[in-house]
């Protein structure tokens, strides 16, 4: 029902209360949202804030908005696949998306992957992450030490 309701509105700013309405309960749907509120900043981060992942329905411009892509992951870190490149290389958009979901360091530029802060917010998170650490990091003793003190699930995935 919610694709029908969002689907009947125009291409037109006099329908913009009605869908960002809908848009701030349900953001998933920003997907069938017509092209014109996919283009609205205020729109996008509504969305964001209850469906990161519908980054990927995004105009261009949108993905490229810091406001639009914090949104997205700080409600699921895994939104940054989603996020330009210019974004996976920047420590506090990563650092925020690696502490709502550890694993997320996957998408993350390989330089942050080598930054032992970053690494330990995500294993914090989740200690798989360490399988996504950069090698020099997984191969550091003290590194290990230091983060198997705090989660010593990570263990498993050392090698």
């Amino acid at each position: 029902r919610i694709i029908e309701r969002i689907s009947c509105y125009r291409n037109d700013n006099r329908d913009k209360g009605e869908v960002l309405r809908i848009i701030t309960d349900y953001g998933w749907a920003i997907r069938y949202a017509p092209p014109l509120f996919r283009n609205s900043e205020e729109v996008c981060v509504a969305a964001m804030k209850t469906y990161g992942l519908g980054l990927e329905f995004l105009s261009p411009a949108m993905r490229e908005n810091e406001k639009v892509v914090k949104a997205a992951v700080s409600h699921c870190g895994m939104a940054l696949i989603f996020a330009p490149a210019e974004f996976r290389n920047r420590r506090d958009i990563v650092k925020q998306a690696v502490q709502n979901a550890g694993l997320a360091l996957e998408f993350a530029h390989p330089d942050l992957k080598k930054d032992q802060s970053i690494v330990y917010y995500a294993m914090q998170k989740d200690a798989r992450a360490l399988q996504c650490a950069d090698e020099s990091l997984k191969s550091n003793r003290t590194f290990l030490l230091k983060a198997l003190a705090n989660c010593p699930q990570a263990l498993d995935f050392v090698d």
